[in-house]
């Protein structure tokens, strides 16, 4: 087979268009992923905790099952930089999604055409999926994951055209630092070890770069197996397989349906087998398409395949009996997007309508998702329904009401030991001592109930 085609479409890559593509996208995303009284989730305070003892060994110590030295060494920084203030640590992610959706947004102007480029990667930065992965502090260990996975599919794609080691070392790299942290990409390095072998014509370069994937595919295996902790074991029985197959279908429709703004109970439990004839849908479209390249619909499809599939091989039937939670559907959003659009974007009755129309139609679209913003979050937000009890309740009892950012500390059902001390040991290395965010106020530390529990 032909190499990828990459070339086509507008590069941004160059001073000024880039920065300002960049610029925009990063103040859309601040302004309307606002970070109001961010606070530490229940994961963070492991971190919290134990990185007052930070040392090589506690890098590689697993998090359930994750191991992730990249993220901690990171999250580790921004403590040392801004001490207890989380919503420093909520802007820190949100400059990473912003950074992500420009990379997306580079790759999808190389493959279809601007209008439909600017439109994915602009639902992408905005869905309302993203509303507690950009509000938890924790969670700036899946957006690492997904810049570092977009760079190296970036990255590889160069490859397939250039052959140069640069590209396959940059490849390398960001597949290292995207496994790192999240613990969750090891499948990829394998994927890109088979696609080298359909997309290099030359020999020796796709066998090079096919052992130099397989060979991080061992290590992250060996590493994985050595401190993986209790998620490092794989299935034993039929029944196991049998549990990933109907667990992965599940997880696959309710994600579909999230990607398409539908909540989780509409239809019962007819809506995972739609979602899932709704994906294997756009995926058949895309592959059926005569206008684009069909190598890159399945290039997309086995992407989106080895970021999805360690969800279902590690918590196999059982997510059919628990809630999913909002970031296992964040973990393959990317690569799902670049199917819808690879799908449905790029045709030509796109050119119909007249862009100053289409421009005025997106900014109006945008204005309305974030008027209405609550109640799009109150689709898969937990935190929302937890502010709309604390507000029910402060009506009913006649007290003022305090809206939460997820701060829902509870240090008695959440095993924290002195939570006060570790607010205190880390706002003495808070270098800038900012007076704001919830977060600021020793108080909100030591609370052992939330507001609507009171």
């Amino acid at each position: 087979m032909k190499s990828l085609d990459t070339t086509s479409g507008p590069d941004l890559s160059s001073w000024p268009r880039g920065a300002q593509a960049f610029m925009a996208l990063l103040l859309l995303t601040i302004a309307f992923w606002h970070t109001d009284h961010a606070f530490f989730w229940r994961d963070d305070w492991n971190f919290l905790s134990g990185m007052r003892s930070f040392s090589t060994g506690y890098l590689f110590s697993d998090h359930f099952g994750h191991v992730m030295p990249l993220t901690k060494l990171f999250y580790y920084l921004e403590l040392v930089l801004f001490g207890p203030d989380a919503d420093s640590f909520a802007l820190v992610n949100l400059l990473v999604m912003a950074v992500t959706a420009y990379m997306v947004l580079l790759i999808l102007l190389r493959l279809t055409t601007s209008t439909a480029a600017w439109s994915t990667t602009i639902i992408l930065a905005v869905h309302p999926l993203l509303f507690n992965h950009v509000g938890w502090t924790f969670e700036q260990c899946i957006s690492w994951h997904l810049l570092f996975q977009v760079l190296a599919v970036g990255a590889f794609l160069g490859w397939t055209n250039s052959g140069t080691s640069r590209d396959l070392g940059l490849t390398i790299l960001f597949t290292l630092l995207q496994n790192y942290s999240f613990g969750n990409g090891i499948f990829l390095p394998a994927f890109f070890a088979v696609a080298a072998f359909f997309w290099k014509e030359r020999t020796k370069v796709r066998t090079q770069g096919a052992g130099a994937f397989l060979l991080l595919f061992v290590l992250f295996l060996l590493v994985q197996l050595r401190f993986g902790g209790d998620r490092a074991s794989g299935p034993s029985s039929a029944n196991d397989f049998l549990g990933i197959l109907t667990g992965g279908i599940h997880l696959l429709g309710i994600d579909t349906a999230r990607w398409f703004f539908v909540m989780d109970h509409v239809l019962g439990r007819t809506l995972p087998i739609l979602g899932t004839l709704l994906f294997l849908a756009l995926v058949v479209i895309a592959l059926l398409r005569k206008d684009r390249d069909r190598g890159l619909a399945l290039f997309h499809t086995g992407w989106f395949l080895v970021s999805f599939c360690s969800v279902p091989l590690v918590r196999r039937a059982s997510l059919m009996d628990l809630p999913i939670p909002h970031y296992y559907s964040i973990l393959c959003l990317v690569p799902a997007a670049f199917i819808v659009e690879h799908a449905l974007g790029g045709r030509s009755w796109w050119s119909i309508v007249p862009q100053k129309l289409m421009l005025t139609g997106a900014v109006g679209l945008l204005i309305l998702v974030f008027l209405l913003d609550r109640q799009l979050m109150a689709m898969i937000s937990f935190r929302s329904f937890r502010n709309e009890q604390a507000m029910m309740r402060s009506l009913q009892d006649g007290t003022p009401y305090k809206g939460f950012d997820e701060p829902y500390f509870r240090a008695d059902k959440d095993k924290v030991e002195d939570p006060l001390g570790i607010y205190r040991y880390w706002r003495e290395r808070d270098h800038f001592r900012l007076p704001i965010g919830y977060a600021h106020e020793p108080s909100n530390w030591t609370r052992t109930t939330p507001l609507s529990e009171q």
